[in-house]
């Protein structure tokens, strides 16, 4: 991962979020930092808080389109996902 530390210090936003991102999603909180500091996705935190849920939930593709309210669409994803 050392590799994948050196574009944090990248002038480009898109550059160092995506390098915090994927260093999150692989589980390392070395990410952490740039994606507080600079309002990046923090959905990706997720990986780090709970690890065994974001690994079902990336493997996931719905057997169908989910459909139906807004609201009712994580719930669906998430039975389709056996959470």
């Amino acid at each position: 991962m050392p590799l994948v530390a050196e574009p944090m210090g990248d002038p480009r936003y898109e550059v160092r979020m995506e390098a915090a991102s994927w260093l999150c999603r692989r589980g390392s909180p070395r990410g952490v930092e740039a994606v507080l500091e600079e309002r990046g996705p923090l959905t990706v935190l997720n990986a780090l808080r709970r690890p065994e849920i974001w690994g079902k939930l990336v493997k996931v593709r719905p057997s169908r389109r989910i459909r139906g309210k807004p609201e009712e669409r994580p719930r669906e994803f998430a039975r389709q996902s056996g959470l």
